[in-house]
């Protein structure tokens, strides 16, 4: 499915994609997104679109099933959800490497709450 919506200010578009085959085995997707990234950036220029600012090579790992319940059944984030919420934000505005020590030094701010 491709979903195409204007939420940003401008047009973009989702993929949704079915990793599952048709005998239910899974599709491996193991170092796709390096692929991935190299195809993007040549459509990007092919077509003239706006190019997005490529995948860094830390990977944030999705919630998993049980932490996603516990957040429906306490009605909280995980402290691991939270955390990495934080850590997130503190990277976002660290420009330099002394920033993010400093940044992360400092306790609970403005941008770790």
């Amino acid at each position: 499915m491709i979903f195409r919506h204007h939420d940003a200010g401008y047009a973009h578009l989702h993929l949704l994609v079915n990793r599952i085959t048709f005998d239910g085995d899974v599709v491996s997707d193991s170092n796709n997104y390096k692929k991935s990234e190299q195809v993007l950036r040549t459509l990007e220029r092919k077509y003239n679109l706006v190019q997005v600012n490529p995948c860094q090579n830390s990977k944030v790992r999705a919630a998993t099933k049980d932490e996603i319940e516990k957040v429906i059944r306490t009605e909280s984030a995980s402290d691991k959800m939270l955390l990495q919420e934080k850590v997130k934000t503190i990277i976002v505005r660290s420009k330099t490497l002394t920033d993010l020590i400093a940044n992360c030094e400092t306790g609970p701010t403005d941008y770790c709450r």
